[in-house]
């Protein structure tokens, strides 16, 4: 665990949630090294090529430094091999993308997250009436009362999906990551969202935050991320700062080459055109921090500092390939797609049972 993110000991809440802010100075999110630059490079050499698809470079821009040493010398043992499989990187940030709630044609959108069951509905203890509860029904950004209980981990991945042809061909995503991050960060995750292997859900708390529709959209899209800093030793606070993610230049099956440097998130105060307010007034930036909290870690817990810290890399992978560009499939009269994205469209609109996430407004 890096320094910045280790537990402190923080001043213990009065009330279940409040939303503080403090403008400090904007800071790159993650500035890429030397280090890095020099193992691209290596990489390029390796690969025989400067330029790479765009869901790829944006994995080897996020990736551990560790991981990606070993992968450039695992690409110089056996290039093809890495060429082959720099397409299936496409994958990755579409499986991670969560689709706003008023998209009603995949498994992440309205129906599973957003449905029109009431809290009023008799079931007990709901994860989402906890994370409600604990967040004062308040966006944990804006202060807004009209908010989703959101989840960290993607539903959608968490649906066991019937053997077929089609969802052979997705590759697994934990394979994936463990390609990109340490096995030890990875293994975190995984036992954070599948605590009982043989019964995964996302019906915890933890994997729950709750947000306004248009910071919900905006953070599925990549086009703002939540990095986690530091959580308090009794679980009562956690700290994290929001950044502002910048659209890059290219686009989504674009090749970036591979000395191209991310734009930074420093001093930003939209992307795109998205921008928010909280409800007194101030006009978010990349850098401004926040605090959650909550009087009882016991009921109602924090989310889970573990998956916000997988979720802080993989949108950033989501806004550096341009995932939310993709052109919607209804629209896209282009026959000549590749197989990679006609597949993972498909796995992604599949159904799956509805849950019992819902809009809430506070006094309602």
């Amino acid at each position: 665990m890096d320094v910045d993110n280790a537990p402190a000991q923080l001043s213990p809440a009065r009330q279940r949630s409040t939303t503080v802010i403090y403008n400090g100075s904007p800071l790159p999110a993650d500035a890429p090294s030397d280090d890095r630059e020099a193992l691209l490079l290596e990489l390029g050499q390796a690969l025989e090529t400067q330029a790479v698809p765009a869901s790829f470079w944006a994995c080897l821009q996020v990736a551990d430094l560790s991981a990606l040493r070993t992968f450039v010398q695992e690409a110089r043992a056996a290039p093809r091999i890495c060429e082959l499989l720099s397409d299936t990187f496409y994958a990755l940030p579409r499986m991670w993308r969560q689709n706003p709630p008023e998209d009603p044609s995949s498994s992440c959108s309205s129906s599973s997250r957003g449905s029109d069951l009431s809290d009023d509905v008799p079931r007990s203890r709901s994860p989402r009436k906890i994370a409600k509860e604990r967040d004062g029904g308040k966006c944990v950004v804006t202060g807004r009362q009209r908010v989703q209980a959101c989840p960290i981990f993607p539903h959608c991945l968490l649906k066991k999906k019937k053997p077929t042809d089609l969802t052979r061909s997705i590759p697994d995503l934990w394979k994936l990551l463990s390609l990109f991050f340490d096995n030890e960060d990875v293994l975190q995750w995984k036992n954070a969202i599948f605590p009982n292997p043989d019964q995964p859900t996302d019906g915890i708390p933890e994997n729950l935050t709750c947000l306004s529709p248009n910071v919900h959209g905006d953070w599925a899209d990549g086009y703002c991320a939540f990095k986690p800093l530091r959580v308090s030793s009794d679980g009562r606070e956690m700290e994290y700062k929001f950044h502002w993610l910048p659209r890059e230049p290219h686009g989504p099956t674009d090749k970036v080459d591979l000395s191209r440097r991310p734009l930074s998130t420093a001093g930003l105060d939209q992307s795109e055109g998205r921008f928010s307010y909280t409800f007194e007034g101030h006009r978010i930036q990349s850098g401004d921090t926040f605090f959650l909290k909550t009087s009882d870690p016991v009921t109602h817990p924090l989310p889970s500092f573990t998956l916000l810290q997988m979720s802080w890399k993989l949108t950033q992978i989501v806004a550096l390939s341009a995932a939310a560009e993709d052109p919607d499939p209804e629209d896209d009269v282009d026959k000549l797609e590749t197989y990679n994205k006609e597949v993972i469209d498909r796995w992604m609109a599949e159904p799956s049972d509805d849950d019992d996430n819902d809009f809430f407004t506070a006094g309602v």
